[in-house]
């Protein structure tokens, strides 16, 4: 009887033993999904990035040629005033 208590009592251990293994590895793999989430999300967070960088390098690039138009624009504007005021 002494010998059958024993072997429940073993079995009873191992199983326990086994529950918290399973626990651990639970565990583990939250863990491991919870830094590849984080891992995806830098990734994504630094697609963002490089797309709001090159955005705004376009629109730094068309603000300067517009600007740049402009300055065109205005010295024709003044070559044809002096023009006019040579011919007067």
């Amino acid at each position: 009887m002494k010998h059958t208590i024993e072997k429940l009592e073993e079995k009873i251990e191992k199983k326990e033993a086994a529950k918290e293994t399973v626990g651990a590895i639970e565990k583990l793999k939250d863990e491991q999904k919870k830094t590849d989430d984080k891992k995806e999300a830098s990734k994504e967070a630094s697609k963002v990035k490089k797309a709001a960088k090159k955005a705004g390098d376009k629109a730094k690039k068309a603000v300067e040629k517009k600007s740049e138009e402009d300055s065109l624009k205005e010295a024709v504007k003044d070559t044809e005033k002096k023009v006019e005021k040579a011919s007067d």
